[in-house]
């Protein structure tokens, strides 16, 4: 790559100062094979996205949605 992709994308080693890693979470890995999955990736992604569904129903066994809908439903029977 190119010097000034590396300033214009913030993507030299230089800008990394952490990484998060989680234990425990491998079964989310779509490809078990590959040695090189970042779990810490996804959450932060589902984190700057404002995923809160998916990142409390993954990573803090909440339920979801259509599950609390299907429970109110039957709430109301």
């Amino acid at each position: 790559m190119y010097p000034f992709a590396y300033i214009a994308h913030n993507i030299g080693q230089e800008t990394m100062i952490g990484k998060l890693v989680l234990d425990g979470f491998d079964h989310l890995d779509p490809n078990p094979a590959d040695k090189l999955y970042d779990g810490g990736k996804m959450f932060i992604e589902a984190l700057l996205t404002k995923d809160y569904a998916f990142m409390g129903n993954t990573y803090f066994n909440l339920p979801t949605i259509d599950d609390i809908i299907k429970d109110l439903n039957e709430r109301n029977e």
